[in-house]
Formats: structure tokens, sequence, C-alpha cells
């Protein structure tokens, strides 16, 4: 399955993004791209990782701002990068997308500490509320961020920018 987001050529990133830093952690390239495309466009530098083991040496490496890692199979290996992300730093905010629901992996990755357990395919509407929520967590008397962030650009010239097609190969 290769995701994508509509009209992504057309959006330009809106003025005043800051320059956070996300790791994305997924064995998909078709994950890869998507993420990073979409965090990309609101205004963050992104790692990628297309294994967990990278993923845990990038924690270990490098400071984040956000995080997104892929559940893997039913045995979570994403929650070794949860683990290491969470014992670096506890208020680090960690998304864990799975591509179908497994309740194990979503107990065990909210005990962790996950911010949220979504399953896929995620819009580009609902990641931009996420990282407006990781925000609001990380600078309480910021207030506006990534919400003005995302309003700019829904209002900008890609209306289309919100939706995502799954398209099978």
């Amino acid at each position: 399955m290769r995701l994508r987001v509509n009209d992504q050529k057309a959006c330009a990133r809106p003025r005043g993004v800051s320059r956070r830093k996300a790791l994305l952690v997924d064995e998909s390239p078709e994950g890869l791209h998507f993420y990073s495309t979409v965090l990309e466009a609101y205004g963050y530098r992104v790692r990628r990782c297309s294994s967990y083991y990278e993923g845990v040496r990038c924690l270990s490496d490098e400071h984040f701002d956000f995080v997104i890692v892929s559940q893997g199979t039913p045995s979570f290996e994403g929650s070794w990068v949860l683990m290491r992300a969470i014992e670096l730093n506890p208020g680090l905010p960690v998304l864990v997308v799975a591509r179908c629901l497994d309740i194990d992996c979503y107990l065990e990755a909210m005990q962790l500490g996950a911010m949220d357990y979504l399953v896929e395919p995620l819009t580009v509407w609902e990641i931009g509320r996420l990282l407006e929520r990781s925000e609001r967590v990380e600078s309480p008397g910021n207030g506006l961020g990534i919400a003005r962030r995302r309003a700019d650009w829904e209002k900008s010239s890609c209306p289309q920018a919100n939706s995502v097609e799954a398209v099978l190969d």
C-alpha cells in the first residue's frame, strides 16, 4: 500500500514555522515518506530511521521534540524505541502508529508512556492535531504555535492537503 498527501507539491510551508526536530521510525518506505512529508510541511526537521535499532541509536545521539514509531508486528518491536525515548526524556511526546489494532500492543504502548496509539491510515489533519497537542503540553504558555500554522496551511492554496489516499499497488 502506498500513502500520499494530495496536492502536497502545491503546499508551501507556512511562514514563521519553527524548526523543531522529529524522529520517525518505520520499517515501511511508504510510511517513512508519508509521515516525513507531513512533518516537514508542519516545519519539522525529520530524522528518518528504517529500523528500530537505528531509532534507538538516534535517540541516544540526538535531541528530538516529537517521535513517531510504527508498531511493527504484533510483537511490537517499536516498543524498544518508545522505552528508550521515555527513559531519556520522560516528557517527550511519542506517537505509536499501527497498521491494525492490537489491544495488547495498545495497552503496552500506553503503559510505557506513549502520547497516543493510532491505527493507520492517519490524515494530515489528525497528525497536525497531535503536533498541536504535543506543543501545548511542552509549552503551555505558547498557545497558538502549531494551531496557527495548521490554520494558515489549511487556508492556503491546498484545498486537498488534508486528505490522504491509500493507493493499492
